[in-house]
C-alpha cells in the first residue's frame, strides 16, 4: 500500500463512524420531539397517499411555477440517491482501485445512469448556485432586501450545500475519467464508449500516466469524495434546524402524511380543536365541566399535533 492509500483508508474507515453516531443520535432526538406531540391520524387511504408522494418528489410538482428552478433541483434531489452507489463504491476503490459494484457495477445502463445524473447534478447546482445569487437580498427591492424569496436565509447554510453537492459531483466525474483512463491500460480491447459514454472523452487528461499514478489519484478522489460526504453528515447531524439539508429526509414523511389524504393542500375551513386526538366541541365542554385540566387550542409547545412539529 502507497502512504496516500494508507491515510485514506485510515481516515475514512474512522471519521464515518462518528457520523453515523451523530447522525443516529439526532434521529432519536427528532422521534422524541415528535413523540411529544398530540397524536394525528394520518393512515388513512395509503394507495393516494403513496401516489401523491411518488407524483410530488418525481414530478417536483410544487416548483412547476419556477420550470428552472424545479428542473435544476429534479436532478440534485434524484443525484443524492441514485449517486449513493457511487459512495459505497469509493469505500472499496480505497482498498481495490479498479473495484465495480458486483452485478451492476459493469452494467451499461447502470454506468450511463450514473454518470447522466452525475452531470445533472453538476449542471443542477451550478443553475441552483447562480438563481440564489441572482435573488440575493443585496440586489433586491424592499428594505435590506425583503422582497428577495431568500430573505433571512442563513446563508453559510446554503453556501455549504451547494459546496458539498458540487465537490461531490465533480469528484464522482473524475473517479469515472480515472476509471477509464486505467481501462484504456489493462483492457484496451473493451469500448469506452460503451461504459463511458458521458466521460471517456475526458479521459485523455490521465494520458501518459502509469497506473500506479491513476491508482494513486484514485485513492486521493475517493477519499475526498467520503471526506466531504461525511463532514455533511456530521454537520447537519449537529445543526438538526438545518432546513436546507433536513428537507432531503423529512419532505418524505412531511409529504406521505400530508392532512388531506387526497394530497390537497390544507387550506379550507378550519380545524376542530382537539384534545388527545379527538375533536373538542361544545358537547364535549358541557359533558365535562369538572375537567379543569382541558385546555382549548395551543398553549404550549405539546399541544401541536406530532405533524405540526414536523
Amino acid at each position: 500500500m502507497s502512504p496516500l492509500q494508507i491515510i485514506g483508508i485510515a481516515l475514512c474507515f474512522t471519521i464515518p463512524l462518528a457520523g453515523w453516531a451523530l447522525l443516529a443520535r439526532q434521529i432519536w432526538r427528532f422521534s422524541a420531539l415528535y413523540r411529544a406531540g398530540q397524536p394525528a391520524v394520518r393512515l388513512d387511504n395509503p394507495t393516494s397517499r403513496t401516489w401523491t408522494l411518488i407524483k410530488e418528489f418525481l414530478g417536483h410538482t410544487r416548483m412547476s411555477r419556477l420550470p428552472l428552478v424545479a428542473l435544476a433541483h429534479w436532478f440534485t434531489a434524484l443525484s443524492f440517491l441514485i449517486l449513493f452507489a457511487t459512495l459505497v463504491n469509493a469505500f472499496f476503490q480505497l482498498i481495490w482501485a479498479d473495484f465495480r459494484l458486483p452485478v451492476i457495477g459493469h452494467f451499461p445502463p447502470f454506468e450511463w445512469l450514473i454518470e447522466a445524473f452525475a452531470w445533472g447534478g453538476l449542471i443542477g447546482i451550478l443553475v441552483l448556485i447562480v438563481i440564489r445569487q441572482l435573488a440575493h437580498p443585496r440586489s433586491a427591492a424592499g428594505e435590506h432586501g425583503r422582497r428577495s424569496r431568500f430573505f433571512g436565509s442563513t446563508w453559510w447554510q446554503a453556501y455549504y450545500v451547494e459546496f458539498t453537492i458540487l465537490v461531490v459531483t465533480i469528484c464522482i466525474l473524475l473517479l469515472r475519467t480515472l476509471e477509464a483512463a486505467m481501462l484504456k491500460i489493462t483492457h484496451p480491447e473493451e469500448s469506452q464508449a460503451l461504459h463511458f459514454p458521458l466521460t471517456g472523452w475526458l479521459a485523455g487528461m490521465w494520458d501518459g500516466l502509469s497506473l500506479d499514478t491513476i491508482n494513486n489519484l484514485v485513492y486521493l478522489v475517493a477519499t475526498i469524495k467520503i471526506m466531504v460526504s461525511f463532514a455533511w453528515m456530521i454537520t447537519i447531524s449537529l445543526q438538526p434546524t438545518m432546513g436546507v439539508a433536513w428537507h432531503r429526509f423529512l419532505a418524505f414523511p412531511n409529504i406521505w402524511f400530508k392532512r388531506e389524504s387526497s394530497g390537497r393542500t390544507a387550506l379550507g375551513a378550519l380545524q376542530p380543536m382537539v384534545k388527545d386526538g379527538q375533536p373538542v366541541t361544545m358537547e364535549t365542554l358541557e359533558d365535562h365541566p369538572e375537567d379543569e385540566e382541558l385546555q382549548l387550542g395551543a398553549g404550549k409547545i405539546e399541544d401541536f399535533t406530532w405533524k405540526g412539529l414536523l
